[in-house]
């Protein structure tokens, strides 16, 4: 893999970003169904949805930062920092404002008690999360400061040690790892994940044995993420499942070039926007079912709201990266470029 758009990483990203919505969906718009978070059922609607998809971003997040651009450093990390920074904070007072106009404002104060609050409080919050990149106001953000720190810290270690042999680049990079793990940083080490799968990518395997234990080994590790509770024990096993898959995907050009359709490609090349926007879409969505009564359909009634919430979605995303890249990311870029002249 290069650091350039790669059709079949797009298509990944689709089909993990597809999992999330479709699991943050079950839990939005059917809360009262009892589902036994364990055995085929909770690997279905649990083990992948929870946070497999989630690892598998992590690991992909870790091995292109593992060879970043040629940008300088510091002005690499402001840009991406104004990046997420700057999207949260106008997603965030978006959402707040959308709240004054749903049907019911009771029912989404329940699940966002922070909206309840006098108006100065809450842009006080947003600010905070967007300055901070914290998930006071939406709740799924939590990931985003896990992903920013991993990334930053495998960018500034690759940079130190890009030039050294393959040994020692492989030594610093299992230090990380380890100290990662010891620190409690499970998503962070999961991110480090990545760096480590491009470093065995470079390694020449002289016959598929090693490709075969791999599979077996990531089949054997399916068993062990049907489970009842989320846990970092958990978690990192998504993590090694994940960069197993991965590394799997690089050796088999037809799956390649299945998984990177032109559907796929383009909605993956539009799944961090559909991160950001997906939880305030589903939320205010469900209000209006709620509003109009439609809440206990049928099952190819829930199919139907799944369709029209995820297009709905991708639409949006579509419509905002457009948006974003012509005004809300152009800040970070110009930074950039003046910390690269200093």
């Amino acid at each position: 893999m290069t650091n350039k758009r790669i059709a079949w990483v797009d298509g990944v990203r689709f089909l993990a970003m597809a999992w999330i919505l479709f699991g943050h969906f079950v839990m939005i718009f059917t809360p009262n169904v009892e589902v036994q978070f364990e055995g085929i059922l909770g690997y279905v609607l649990y083990g992948i949805t929870g946070k497999m998809a989630v690892a598998c971003f992590c690991v992909l997040l870790g091995y292109f930062a593992s060879k970043p651009s040629g940008k300088p450093f510091a002005g690499y990390v402001l840009e991406r920092y104004l990046f997420f920074a700057l999207q949260i904070l106008i997603i965030e007072s978006l959402f707040y404002l959308a709240f004054y106009f749903v049907p019911d404002q009771n029912y989404l104060s329940e699940e966002f008690p922070v909206l309840c609050q006098e108006t100065w409080p809450v842009f006080q919050v947003i600010f905070r999360d967007a300055v901070q990149l914290q998930w006071n106001v939406i709740p799924t953000y939590w990931c985003v400061a896990e992903f920013v720190k991993g990334s930053m810290l495998i960018m500034l270690a690759h940079k130190a040690v890009q030039d050294r042999p393959f040994a020692v680049r492989f030594a610093v990079c299992a230090v990380l790892l380890a100290g990662a793990l010891y620190m409690g940083e499970t998503w962070i080490a999961i991110c480090i994940m990545g760096w480590m799968l491009r470093l065995v990518l470079e390694i020449r395997i002289p016959n598929k044995a090693i490709l075969a234990a791999l599979m077996i080994a990531m089949l054997i590790s399916i068993p062990w993420l049907i489970r009842r509770d989320e846990c970092s024990e958990t978690f990192l096993l998504d993590g090694v499942a994940s960069a197993f898959a991965l590394y799997i995907l690089t050796q088999l050009p037809l799956l390649q070039r299945v998984i990177g359709n032109r559907v796929f490609e383009f909605l993956g090349r539009h799944c961090f926007e559909m991160f950001l926007l997906h939880t305030p879409v589903y939320y205010l969505a469900e209000n209006l079912l709620v509003d109009l009564g439609w809440t206990r359909p049928p099952v190819w009634g829930y199919v139907i709201q799944f369709a029209a919430v995820y297009a709905i979605t991708a639409l949006l995303a579509v419509l905002w990266q457009w948006l974003a890249k012509k005004t809300i990311l152009r800040p970070g870029r110009w930074l950039a470029g003046k910390c690269a002249q200093v």
